[in-house]
């Protein structure tokens, strides 16, 4: 796990999905999932200087 400021999503918010009971639920927690993994990925990647626009 990374070291970031927060580390709720880890530990809280990207196990949500399998705590649910209904298809209904897990459809839409499993599309949130996506984009939170996707907002971390970008935001690891800028938080490591990787993904920076250059500098003028």
């Amino acid at each position: 796990m990374p070291a970031l400021p927060s580390t709720s999503f880890y530990e809280k918010l990207l196990h949500l999905r399998e705590r649910l009971h209904t298809p209904a639920a897990r459809r839409v927690a499993g599309q949130r999932q996506a984009f939170m993994e996707s907002f971390l990925a970008q935001f690891l990647r800028e938080w490591e200087g990787s993904d920076l626009p250059p500098a003028a």
